[in-house]
């Protein structure tokens, strides 16, 4: 089956098209990412400003058409910190879920880390015992603790690169 993901970070926007079949490794057919900054402003403002949310949306309607384009029978997009956090998020996702035709799921901070901890199991499917992995994004930070196949804990703390300049280094700075 060909399947498509568009993932909407604070920061960035990543298209992923694979061919999966199973427990096999996936084909990737296509893989792209563009820096659309949809959290800028975020952490003062508390709500996505306009001119992110056109950026945002124009790189994510051209990955959908890429994806149909392409031959993805499936295509899951899911957005993350910005708009979980955003007063306005869960519009941004509604409009985007219009315009290209595909649900948008508004990932948990704890499914995000689920997800993460997925991704790092299925590229290197020989760790055992414990692990922690750490998924460090625009506008959140996740980890999850893992003994084996089993999640002990997963956890999100808003602490992402871009939040945390933004809050702490106005304009390059110290404040």
């Amino acid at each position: 089956m060909r399947a498509a993901a568009i993932d909407v970070g604070s920061n960035t926007v990543r298209l992923l098209v694979a061919d999966a079949r199973g427990p096999e490794p996936w084909r990737v057919v296509a893989q792209d990412q563009m820096v659309t900054r949809l959290g800028e402003g975020l952490a003062a403002a508390g709500a996505l400003g306009e001119a992110p949310m056109a950026r945002t949306l124009a790189v994510v309607l051209d990955y959908a058409g890429r994806a149909r384009a392409l031959g993805a029978s499936a295509v899951r997009i899911v957005a993350t910190s910005a708009v979980r956090e955003a007063g306005n998020g869960r519009v941004f996702a509604a409009a985007v879920e219009r315009a290209a035709g595909v649900p948008v799921e508004i990932l948990s901070g704890e499914e995000e880390a689920r997800l993460a901890l997925r991704g790092v199991r299925r590229s290197l499917p020989d760790l055992g015992g414990a692990l922690v992995t750490f998924d460090i994004g625009g506008g959140s930070t996740e980890y999850v603790l893992a003994h084996g196949p089993d999640v002990a804990q997963a956890h999100s703390l808003f602490m992402g690169c871009v939040s945390f300049a933004e809050r702490h280094f106005p304009h390059g700075r110290l404040k």
